[in-house]
């Protein structure tokens, strides 16, 4: 909705394929993560042979590099990308060519005060092997400056999808059990097809009623004419409205919340407190004309 109206190019067909394109993109950021991972295994793993073969008096290193081929964890995320070889094959080799990230990360693991801990210990327990790779994920790969850069360079919109992945990341390597493996399953837009459907629904909305969506504003923004409000903050405003006038089964606080959150996100400090405000006068006021018509017990 911000980039329709902030580059006002007026296509509502360019802006659900935008829409469409940014939704696909973050799939991509997924993918290049998780490979990431996966790429720094099998690197591993041939880098124990290598040494191996070469008899040098690396002993320390092979040790390293053993603890992460032998890594459970790991090679589960190795089996599971191998069983989407052919969708994840140009990425995998877009990782294998920027081999210097490979081993940066890969140094920098080796120098962490956790991995010289995780070393010592003769046979890692299943959660201590799953906790060296959310340390390795959390504290060095999602905090990495160059690795950051680098996704930045081939798409724009991951600036903001990153923490967002990041954290989906965490949680689904958290949730691998030796007992369930299944828990972890690579995600698909197929998968999230009602998802997308509400974006492009509320997309439409905010577009096609945008007149109708101002007029609920006028007169509930104290100390503020409409128009000089940022145009973020009336952004987010109009989302929210038509969110909460137009979705039966999303519940009014959940809309609100997370309004608030975003406006925490990517607007002025005090505007989640504005956003707050408004949209709690507004909501009272659909309340008293019975416009919400939530479906559902405890939605209002």
């Amino acid at each position: 909705v911000y980039s329709f109206y902030v580059s006002k190019n007026n296509d509502l067909k360019n802006e659900i394929n935008f829409f469409h394109k940014s939704v696909s993109n973050i799939f991509e950021l997924y993918y290049c993560l998780i490979l990431l991972l996966v790429t720094i295994y099998k690197y591993s793993s041939n880098q124990t042979k290598n040494l191996k073969k070469a008899k040098l008096d690396v002993s320390k290193k092979i040790n390293n590099y053993q603890k992460i081929k032998d890594n459970i964890i790991l090679f589960f995320l190795e089996k599971k990308c191998r069983e989407k070889n052919k969708k994840f094959k140009k990425i995998s080799e877009e990782w294998n060519l920027e081999n210097k990230y490979i081993k940066l990360l890969i140094d920098e693991l080796f120098n962490s005060i956790f991995f010289n801990k995780y070393i010592l210990i003769k046979k890692p327990t299943f959660n201590q092997q799953k906790q060296l790779i959310l340390d390795f994920f959390t504290k060095i790969i999602a905090t990495s400056d160059y690795i950051s850069e680098y996704l930045y360079d081939k798409e724009l919109t991951w600036e903001d999808d990153l923490p967002v992945v990041n954290t989906f990341i965490v949680k689904q390597i958290k949730s691998i059990t030796l007992s369930n493996n299944n828990n972890f399953k690579i995600p698909e837009t197929k998968s999230f097809n009602e998802d997308i459907f509400f974006g492009e629904k509320l997309l439409k909305i905010c577009i096609n009623k945008n007149e109708e969506i101002l007029m609920e504003l006028k007169g509930k923004t104290p100390n503020w004419e409409i128009d000089r409000i940022t145009s973020i903050d009336l952004i987010t405003l109009k989302v929210a409205i038509a969110e909460i006038l137009n979705f039966k089964l999303i519940p009014t606080k959940v809309s609100i919340n997370e309004y608030i959150e975003i406006s925490k996100d990517y607007s002025t400090p005090k505007s989640n407190i504005f956003i707050n405000g408004v949209l709690d006068k507004l909501v009272k006021e659909f309340e008293l004309k019975n416009r919400m018509n939530k479906v559902g017990r405890g939605l209002i």
